[in-house]
């Protein structure tokens, strides 16, 4: 899906000036979080009626499962879009942060949610790693002034982002 998108805004975003992308980014974000989420609703709705009446009663379990994993798709779908921003005006510090913390973060909650409540777990470690990507990416691009605050606030991290 990435790869669909990333052409098609890529060309958008470079011609436009960061600062400006950030403000109409800010003024359309929240219309956008909300459309996405609701497209989510009716596709886990229309996900939820295939699986009900057409599948056989054997699949109806993966009902929960699905509807756990739908609920973490619009974070992607806009952390897509916030990592084509960064692409766009060469921030490649702030693409590798978000191709460690994130990930490690998933991992960490996929060994303890997994561990504690089996696939169910995995499936909402996944959900909750879609939103905290999201927020890492919110904060290294559109709130970039409250991550340096939060950065500068705690030692260890002051210590890493100045070593890399």
């Amino acid at each position: 899906m990435k790869t669909i998108f990333t052409p098609l805004l890529l060309a958008d975003f470079i011609k436009i000036e960061r600062k400006k992308l950030i403000r109409i980014m800010n003024y359309y974000f929240f219309k956008i979080g909300v459309l996405g989420i609701l497209l989510i609703l009716i596709l886990i709705s229309a996900g939820w009626v295939y699986i009900k009446f057409f599948l056989p009663q054997f699949f109806h379990q993966a009902i929960i499962y699905f509807m756990i994993l739908g609920f973490g798709l619009p974070a992607w779908f806009l952390s897509i879009v916030l990592h084509i921003v960064l692409e766009a005006h060469l921030r490649y510090k702030e693409i590798a942060v978000m191709e460690v913390i994130p990930n490690l973060l998933k991992i960490v909650l996929i060994l303890v949610l997994g561990y504690f409540w089996q696939i169910i777990g995995i499936c909402i470690a996944l959900a909750i790693s879609g939103w905290i990507s999201f927020a890492f990416y919110y904060l290294l691009t559109i709130k970039i002034r409250l991550a340096i605050k939060i950065i500068e606030r705690f030692p260890l991290l002051k210590k890493l982002s100045q070593k890399y």
